[in-house]
């Protein structure tokens, strides 16, 4: 038997080295490139072997010697295109020398762009401003994730609420949630249907599988319609009939060094790829791709005070000095759960109008005396607000982010011609999102299938997107309801108490408990002493006063006691007097008053939850609770239907030899919104409209130097007026790789869904809603009118100035909101010099007419004291009255210095030339001046095996405005890098890396997170 086994291994063993040594009499196969062309003239050569051969003009290759046996590396060579080098270990992968497609090299200025006129074109000649990045760069980009180098673009800016929650937008206008840029995947507009703007990479493509990014930062609604009025980003993913076999990625890393959390220490960051692309024969093909991202984020740390009090310099609130310790009121930036807050100048009667009988003896046996409840009936004759204690972002956010991707690919080809894809994509994950609150995104998912069929000539693609929120939540209106829930103790978790205490909130935004412990226990016994003392003392000396005057006047005892008595009654009223001016100067003092509130606030705290406070079961059950019964869960599973075509005349009406091209092309949307009122005011049923478009583009060459291209489109939507937007770019050949453009271009967007038919609280006494005339309805803002904010300013200040006013309040009329537009010129200039240089100018002039902004309005429930207290007011969408005016330019070169070595650099400047009016945000958030500057060069050194990427990226202050607050960004800047190993033989790429490797916090948006950096070492296999 041990014989027979041994023989058996010898066997084996040999066997296979006799398969490892085989000889291949012949290798053939055929070269081309991914338009399906021929190439002739390629090189191919077996290293070790004086062999090589040329393609025909077939493309076709065929290499015949004894010399060549498994396994083998063969090269295949041209120029124009990228050497490829492959190593052949067996038979099966012999077979797929079969057909071989070569990667162009595009000289400088000669990279094709596809998305952004619709039709192929050289970016040299392009009439507007597109930026692009290839795979090739993908591979060896230093950020952490693809979405991250965008701000490296010329004239670009990134704003990042979360890891995953990353925008990016262009001309100035930016936001968290930018809804003025189109983001493309495959040709699908993936937005959330909720949100209408894409999630970042959440359900976007995996990083091994994007073949290349498209940026345009000019509007792009003469041919996609609503949106992208300040950019439109198109990602391309790699299809398996050219990227073809497994390929993965292992990218592992730390973050939070140096951080200020209290979990303290690096944190662990994964980001795992893997793609399988497989060319099961000439007619059909299919690839599956899966990422997974998991970290823990950055979050927001800006403990800053915050004024929510509207003036009439800063209607949307403003930073102020102060901490908790000096301000009774302090509201920081991300402190969640402070914005309520009571005024004591008129304190509720359970809290401070008392009856205090104070105990003790009178000279003469007085005895208890009365004191009435006037003496406490007014502290202080101006406003004290008193804030409740918050929380923390870390205590509310469990900074927990994570991101899985899984997206599968059908590709087929009908015919010769006609080709059929049907693609599945979806996206589920958690982060943390900012808008008007701090958001909670947990186990949101959305999915995205397509089937699209197309020729070179024609496309039909039809899509949805359907968003599931999973457990999102609401974290400031959270940690509000939570500030009533934490002090019960018995039962905590028993659900039918903690709903009457969320309905409570619901109603009177928030309870008075925790402020009646803080008076009670420790704000009104020195109160009472200081108030108590007074009296005594007025009451003493006319007892005194009158008992002593008595006895010299020889009355008996008896006598003179009765005579005090009678004085006391005398004086009782002034006694009062004097007993309430003290309290009010002992509480006027400032000293004296913030003492006595701090520490009421520390006997009202005395159990208050420390630590992190989001797996309480209290605050479970309130982000469990839709807000529409009175909790913070939002709720949705909106969906987004499309369909669109289009079709190109040129080779069909035979147009080339006019040098003359012409598309037509439209689409019809479909969005159907559900939410069961936790997000939008559907109550009952769901909300459903629809949109349609309907383009054209027609682009001729005159006299071989100056293209003309026209765009035109006109869009529909069921509840607003229709659309009509013209476009017209021109480029100008000046001399071989120097053109001028050109371009008008005008854009639009319809009001959001958000615009539309939001119904959501976002904060005490403040609810923000769509503009459609129902939801003004369903609030009786037209029967029971609200207030401008200016106006309720301007009365607020008549009664603090002695001489209230109320024909100073101006009522809000119900205004039907319109599409916003704006008209774009565009002056650029791109060229190439000695084909090293590539040099890409741009000047852009806007206007933009009827700005989507949003205003707050008060309305009174019952009097006037609402409005003072704004305890009832709406978040409304309006359009700005003025014209917004800006302007802008941007420069960029790319030197080739040498092969592979490349220096980047741009600069850009952003500037809004209109007074903006005080009432309205315009999201203008951009920095006068930002810069980048890269060197990078991917392969060097023994023959290509390593490379490196170095970027710096600055950008000035900004004074950044949003509905979440208003306020100064710090300049910046950050420095990302990696050093890479090119492992040949394997189509392998080791890599080390950072982002922000300076580890300097930065925000860039106000009260996002303070980000630092990020390092990671990575794994790539078949990238090559």
């Amino acid at each position: 038997m041990v014989k027979f086994l041994l023989n058996f291994c010898i066997l084996t063993i040999f066997s296979f080295h006799l398969a490892k040594s085989q000889h291949v009499k012949s290798i053939l196969g055929t070269i081309k490139n991914y338009s399906n062309v021929p190439i002739a003239d390629a090189i191919i050569s077996i290293n070790g072997i004086n062999l090589d051969s040329p393609s025909d003009k077939q493309g076709g290759f065929r290499l015949d010697s004894n010399l060549i046996k498994l396994p083998f590396t063969i090269s295949f060579m041209c120029k124009g295109y990228e050497k490829i080098t492959r190593v052949i270990y067996n038979s099966k992968e012999l077979k797929q020398l079969k057909t071989i497609m070569m990667e162009p090299i595009y000289p400088l200025g000669e990279t094709m762009q596809i998305n952004a006129m619709r039709l192929p074109e050289t970016l040299i000649q392009t009439p507007i401003t597109v930026q692009k990045i290839e795979a090739k760069d993908i591979r060896y980009l230093s950020s952490s994730d693809y979405y991250g180098t965008l701000s490296n673009l010329n004239g670009v800016d990134l704003v990042s609420s979360g890891y995953l929650m990353k925008q990016i937008s262009s001309h100035g206008f930016s936001s968290t949630g930018n809804q003025r840029l189109n983001q493309r995947v495959d040709g699908m507009d993936n937005q959330s249907p909720s949100f209408n703007f894409s999630f970042g990479t959440l359900n976007g493509i995996t990083e091994i599988d994007l073949d290349n990014i498209e940026f345009t930062n000019s509007a792009s609604s003469a041919l996609y319609g609503s949106g992208g009025t300040n950019g439109t980003l198109f990602f391309t993913s790699k299809n398996p009939f050219k990227y073809q076999g497994l390929s993965f990625q292992i990218k592992q890393g730390f973050n939070h060094f140096n951080s200020n959390r209290s979990g303290g220490g690096p944190s662990p960051f994964t980001d795992w790829n893997v793609r399988w692309g497989q060319k099961v024969n000439d007619k059909f093909a299919y690839k599956i791709t899966a990422q997974f991202i998991t970290l823990t984020d950055w979050l927001a740390s800006d403990n800053r005070n915050y004024s929510r009090l509207p003036t009439s310099n800063n209607p949307w609130g403003t930073l102020i000095t102060g901490n908790r310790f000096t301000d009774p009121n302090y509201d920081g930036v991300n402190v969640y759960g402070d914005e309520i807050n009571r005024n004591i100048r008129t304190p509720p009667s359970a809290l401070l109008q008392e009856v205090f009988i104070p105990t003790g003896t009178l000279k003469g046996q007085l005895g208890n005396i009365n004191v009435p409840s006037q003496i406490f009936s007014r502290i202080a004759n101006q406003d004290i607000l008193y804030s409740r204690t918050g929380f923390n972002e870390e205590q509310v956010l469990d900074g927990q982010t994570d991101n899985f991707k899984l997206n599968a690919g059908f590709y087929f080809k009908l015919t010769n011609k006609i080709k059929l894809d049907f693609v599945v994509n979806y996206g589920t994950g958690s982060s943390a999102f900012s808008n008007a609150n701090r958001y909670g995104l947990k186990n949101i998912s959305l999915i995205q299938p397509k089937l699209e069929v197309y020729t070179d000539n024609w496309f039909i693609r039809a899509y949805f997107t359907a968003e599931q929120s999973g457990n999102t939540y609401n974290a400031s209106v959270a940690s509000q309801i939570f500030n009533d829930l934490w002090p019960l103790t018995t039962p905590s978790t028993d659900p039918s108490i903690l709903n009457t205490y969320l309905q409570n909130f619901a109603q009177n935004n928030g309870d008075d408990n925790w402020y009646q412990t803080a008076f009670q226990g420790a704000i009104l016994p020195p109160l009472y002493a200081v108030g108590s003392n007074a009296y005594r003392i007025a009451i003493e000396g006319a007892y005194n006063t009158a008992y002593d005057a008595a006895i010299r006047n020889g009355l008996t005892a008896n006598q003179a006691y009765q005579q005090g008595l009678q004085a006391i009654n005398g004086v009782r009223s002034s006694g009062i007097t004097s007993a309430q001016n003290s309290v009010i100067n002992y509480f006027n003092n400032a000293t004296n008053q913030l003492q006595l509130l701090n520490n009421g606030r520390s006997v009202a705290n005395a159990n208050i939850p420390t630590g992190a406070i989001y797996n309480d079961p209290r605050f479970q059950y309130i982000i469990n609770t839709p807000i529409s019964q009175g909790g913070a869960k939002i709720s949705s599973q909106s969906q987004l239907r499309t369909l669109e075509f289009q079709y190109n005349f040129t080779e069909p009406l035979n147009l080339k030899p006019l040098q003359l091209d012409w598309i037509l092309g439209g689409s019809f949307r479909q969005n159907y919104l559900v939410s069961q009122g936790s997000f939008f005011a559907d109550t009952t049923l769901p909300f459903t409209y629809i949109e349609a478009g309907l383009y054209t583009q027609a682009s001729k060459w005159f006299f071989d130097f100056w293209k003309l291209t026209v765009s035109a489109r006109y869009d529909y939507q069921q509840n607003y007026s229709g659309q009509f937007t013209p476009r017209v770019a021109m480029d100008f050949k000046l001399f071989k790789k120097h053109h001028i453009r050109f371009s008008a271009q005008t854009g639009f967007r319809f009001p959001s869904n958000q615009n539309q038919y939001l119904n959501l609280k976002i904060g005490p006494g403040v609810t923000s809603i769509g503009g459609l005339p129902f939801i003004w309805d369903k609030y009786n803002l037209t029967s029971n009118p609200a207030y401008t904010e200016t106006s309720v300013i301007l009365f607020r200040n008549s009664i603090i100035n002695g001489a209230q006013d109320e024909n100073l309040l101006q009522q809000r009329p119900f205004k039907a909101l319109k599409p916003e537009t704006n008209l774009s010129l565009e002056l650029g200039y791109r060229s190439v010099f000695f084909d090293k240089l590539l040099v890409d100018a741009f000047y852009y002039f806007s206007s933009v007419s009827n700005l989507i902004t949003q205003e707050n309005i008060y309305q009174p429930r019952e009097d006037l004291s609402d409005i003072l207290n704004y305890n009832n007011t709406y978040l409304v969408p309006v359009n700005a009255t003025s014209q917004f005016i800006s302007h802008g330019w941007g420069i960029a070169a790319d030197y080739n210095v040498y092969k592979t070595f490349t220096i980047k650099a741009n600069v850009s400047s952003d500037n809004i030339l209109t007074d903006i009016p005080s009432e309205n945000l315009s999201f203008f958030n951009t920095p006068k001046i930002r810069f980048n500057i890269g060197v990078q060069n991917p392969r060097f050194l023994f023959k290509g095996i390593l490379g490196f990427q170095v970027n710096y990226r600055w950008q000035d202050q900004i004074n950044y405005q949003s509905t979440f607050g208003v306020g100064n960004i710090p300049a910046f800047g950050t420095l990302d890098a990696s050093i890479n190993l090119n492992i040949l033989s394997l189509k392998s790429i080791l890599k080390l890396g950072g982002t922000n490797i300076t580890n300097h916090y930065y925000i860039n948006s106000f009260g996002g997170p303070s980000i630092g950096g990020l390092y990671y070492i990575s794994f790539a296999y078949n990238l090559l």
